[in-house]
């Protein structure tokens, strides 16, 4: 149980102890926030993730979310976006030089492209530093029709 949300399987969840059936879940992680947002992609239920890191080499666990996506692409998808891919060292240059994620902060347009549509059968989950949310996350999520009673933070 995390953000008062209880996945339960098969869409059935519990929201503040509520009875509710959740179709899809959209999750944005920034840097640590990725621990309990790891919970949740055991789920059975659709997941798009979006996982917000200062550079390439602060992805967390990078190969085992890629792994999962890969194996499960009917119901996970992964995007990764960085504030910056220049190299800091050498070992890093080719990092930059192979990044197909998105740059730059969470903004509307990432969020679109990663993201599941507002819906009420969806919720949004979110776990991060509480600046990137107040700042970017919760200002995407409401631009693109996000309502405040299906988004939970962590």
């Amino acid at each position: 149980i995390y953000w008062g949300v209880c996945l339960q399987g098969k869409g059935r969840c519990l929201v503040h102890g509520k009875p509710r059936f959740c179709k899809e879940i959209s999750m944005i992680a920034g840097g640590t926030g990725l621990a309990p947002c790891y919970q949740v992609l055991a789920a059975t239920t659709k997941v798009r993730f979006l996982y917000a890191n200062r550079i390439p080499d602060d992805i967390l666990m990078r190969d085992v979310l890629e792994n999962l996506a890969a194996k499960h692409p009917d119901r996970f998808m992964l995007n990764f976006t960085v504030d910056q891919v220049t190299p800091q060292n050498e070992r890093n240059v080719k990092l930059a030089q192979e990044w197909k994620g998105h740059v730059g902060s969470v903004t509307k347009e990432i969020a679109k492209m990663s993201l599941f549509e507002a819906a009420d059968d969806g919720i949004c989950l979110m776990c991060g530093p509480p600046v990137m949310l107040e700042k970017a996350c919760y200002p995407a999520l409401h631009s693109l029709g996000h309502r405040d009673d299906n988004i939970f933070c962590f």
